[in-house]
């Protein structure tokens, strides 16, 4: 059963009721960061007999907290183990637990800060005092630690010592919030570590700011079968131009609480804010039909409604309530992946932000060559196949990149044997793959043709094809979204065995062309459609 995570406030969640956005499988978080309140932090308002309590006891809903730390000043706060044993005696596997956001990448960015502000060795008093004067928000700018624990850290020299001293700090937190870690990677993706040191769930974060969707999406739903758990994906809005997020909430508050007065190092820019409607559409209906079993939102409370009286819905919450409608109408389907894509066991974390132009970086670390050489070939192989959009952050075109395959691809670890024998084909990326097209064709139930991207999912029933034209979008605060008339592009179907396309999801209709069919898609745009097995 999928689930819709939304945040909570109390007025709020009336409104999401109102609209038509909760039913009982929708699940629920609070936004916990320094800025909150007291009255807003979980040991009051998660704590037996509240108001949340009840939402979440009535229907047995999936809940979590977002967050623990990263991506935020850091907190410090002590969460009540009473109130964390009583949600997982009542939720079991339905309490995702406390989210351990970009632990790896922002670690990387406290120790860059901490150089810039040349305080590394000193004592917490002179961090605190050097990163304020450096950075002069209302709290220090760090992310993963306290002052206080990097006075007593060595900073990393290289990749393999950045990796040590973040699996240090996530078996720390697991033990402050009871081994309920819930890990939110972005660039440096981290499953190998994180279910070694025993998180239960994984939830990428997916936006218009973090490269290469396809190949996250790929690793997480591999990663998770492999070890027999379940994934999500959060979704971020940030992006844009100027980059920032957005707001829709006419008062200009959000569940962070943060404001436009220089309290956080980003900014929000009101309605034409952050990325595009487009992308926010076709990534919930592409992590969907992908396998995730979850999404929440980054910043959902403040977006979802021009404000918290008459709750009428923005474009954003639009997009939101149009999804909802259609995933009510069919079971989730099973994504068709048959074949392996094999990383080293010796790749641990993998640095999805890898540039072409910088082959000797990983965790913006410089690498010896045998690593350096490893990782070019790793990526000339997924270039090939995805398609590596990094180079190209914050185009909104290449967030999930039009390529030649389908995505029927899960990537795993080398050292994953037992899952080996799940699959079709086994393709070890740091070898030769020129045989793939023929593996492709021979799997596939049906082929597209044309430059788009696409993946199958399948029923007991039916197969599902999911066509998608991540091209020719852009959004900016002057104009909003904004289309590129020029990056339309036609699809060819065709299905084996003279099968019948039956039209599911999206604004284009699909044209009978000789023995197959033709797909008109404008910039942005995107088809579902199924066909009997």
């Amino acid at each position: 059963m999928f689930t819709y995570i939304h945040g909570y406030n109390s007025i709020y969640w009336k409104g999401l009721i109102k609209r038509g956005l909760v039913d009982n499988t929708s699940g629920v978080k609070i936004t916990q960061c320094v800025f909150n309140h007291e009255s807003d932090c979980f040991n009051v308002i998660a704590n037996t007999g509240s108001e949340l309590y009840e939402i979440i006891r009535e229907s047995n809903r999936t809940f979590y907290v977002d967050r623990l730390l990263g991506g935020v000043f850091f907190h410090g706060y002590k969460f009540d183990k009473r109130i964390i044993a009583m949600y997982k005696n009542m939720l079991n596997d339905k309490f995702l637990g406390f989210q351990m956001h970009e632990w790896i990448s922002n670690l990387n960015s406290d120790w860059y800060r901490l150089t810039e502000a040349n305080c590394i060795g000193g004592s917490a008093e002179v961090i605190t005092k050097a990163i304020l004067e450096k950075y002069p928000y209302k709290f220090p700018f760090l992310e993963t630690h306290s002052a206080e624990e990097f006075s007593r850290l060595k900073k990393p020299d290289n990749a393999k010592e950045l990796i040590i001293q973040a699996k240090l700090n996530f078996e720390k937190r697991q033990g402050e919030c009871d081994g309920l870690l819930l890990p939110a990677d972005s660039y440096f993706m981290a499953p190998k570590v994180e279910i070694a040191l025993g998180a239960k769930q994984l939830m990428p974060e997916v936006g218009a700011q973090i490269p290469n969707t396809r190949i996250q999406l790929a690793y997480t739903r591999g990663m998770a079968s492999t070890n027999g758990i379940t994934w999500g994906i959060y979704y971020e809005p940030w992006g844009g131009e100027p980059f920032g997020s957005c707001n829709y909430k006419r008062d200009g508050m959000n569940e962070w609480n943060i404001s436009n007065n220089g309290d956080f190092a980003f900014g929000q820019y009101g309605e034409n804010g952050g990325s595009s409607r487009s992308l926010q559409k076709r990534i919930h209906r592409y992590a969907f039909m992908s396998g995730a079993s979850y999404i929440s939102e980054e910043w959902g409370v403040c977006n979802t409604f021009y404000d918290w009286i008459d709750f009428d819905l923005s474009p954003y919450g639009r997009v939101k309530k149009e999804f909802l409608d259609f995933i009510n109408k069919m079971p989730q389907p099973i994504p068709f992946n048959p074949i392996a894509l094999v990383l080293p066991n010796d790749l641990e974390v993998f640095d999805i932000s890898y540039s072409h132009e910088y082959p000797n970086k990983y965790l913006n670390m410089t690498v010896d060559p045998y690593m350096s050489d490893k990782l070019k070939k790793i990526w000339h192989n997924l270039n090939i196949i995805f398609q590596n959009s990094t180079d190209a952050l914050y185009k909104e075109d290449r967030i999930m990149q039009n390529s030649k395959y389908p995505d029927i691809f899960d990537i795993i670890h080398a050292d994953d044997k037992s899952a080996m024998y799940k699959y079709d084909h086994i393709i070890d990326l740091t070898g030769d793959i020129a045989d793939l097209e023929n593996k492709v064709n021979d799997l596939l139930p049906c082929h597209v043709e044309g430059n788009v991207h696409w993946l199958i999912s399948q029923t007991d029933t039916e197969w599902i094809i999911s066509i998608f034209n991540n091209s020719g979008v852009s959004r900016t605060v002057e104009k909003g979204d904004v289309y590129d008339e020029t990056a339309s592009t036609v699809a060819k179907i065709s299905l084996k065995n003279n099968k019948s396309l039956k039209h599911l999801d999206g604004s284009e209709k699909i044209t009978k062309k000789g023995g197959g069919y033709d797909v008109e898609l404008s910039a942005g745009d995107w088809i579902i459609a199924s066909f009997c097995k």
